[in-house]
This record gives C-alpha cells, sequence and structure tokens, in this order.
C-alpha cells in the first residue's frame, strides 16, 4: 500500500476567555460576527479575526522534498475615495460591521482590480 499526502487542512482559531479562562475554538468564518460569542460564564467576548496564515508542508520519508512558502504578492493599494471602496464599505455596514473595522478589511483585502462581489467575499471571509 502507498503512502498518501494530505488532500487539505483546518485551523481553529483559540480565543481564551479574559474572566474565567475557558478556551473558545473558532473557525475564521465564526470570527466575522459582530456581535462576537458568549462564554459560559456570561462574558460577552468580541473576536479579534484574522486575515490570513501561511502553512507550509513538510512531508518526511525518502522521495519526498519540503515545500518553499509561495512568495508574496505585493497588492496595489486601494484609492480610499473610490466608488468601489465606498461600496463595499457601506454594505459591510449594513452587515453589522463597525464603520473603522470596515474600512481596516477594505484596505487590507482588496486590489483596483476586483469587483464587488470579490471584494466583500475577500473582505467577509
Amino acid at each position: 500500500m502507498s503512502k498518501i499526502e494530505p488532500y487539505g487542512f483546518e485551523v481553529s482559531l483559540v480565543y481564551k476567555c479574559g474572566k474565567c479562562d475557558t478556551l473558545h475554538y473558532c473557525s475564521k468564518e465564526e470570527t466575522i460576527f459582530p456581535a462576537g460569542i458568549l462564554c459560559y460564564c456570561g462574558e460577552k467576548l468580541k473576536l479579534k479575526g484574522i486575515d490570513s496564515f501561511d502553512v507550509s508542508a513538510n512531508f518526511s520519508g525518502a522521495g519526498s522534498q519540503a515545500t518553499k512558502p509561495a512568495p508574496e504578492i505585493k497588492k496595489e493599494e486601494p484609492d480610499m475615495d473610490s466608488f468601489l471602496f465606498n461600496q463595499v464599505v457601506e454594505t459591510l455596514v449594513s452587515l453589522g460591521y463597525k464603520r473603522s473595522e470596515a474600512k481596516d478589511r477594505v484596505t487590507k483585502n482588496i486590489t483596483s482590480t476586483d469587483t464587488l462581489e470579490e471584494c466583500l467575499k475577500k473582505c467577509i471571509y
């Protein structure tokens, strides 16, 4: 029987309640809820999400090569006064994000060549 390489992976973010030290495991998608989560002790937790992460797989055994992380691609800075920028910010605000958080997400995630739909997907997920 031959060995196979992993097909994919899962990453969980771990948040610790400041009141009772309970650990909460969340997926990246679960961190986008603006209301946060409620701890078992009753403490309301607002989660700070992450924009991205890098994973480098190193396989052991004969004949396997360690993979190199992909080189970073420089993004063009979005025009803060552009119609697209403002549309995405307003849409995120209507979904429950604070205006400052929406602007931060848009600034970090869009490029000048994105469509409205692509920008929203990048900012929400």
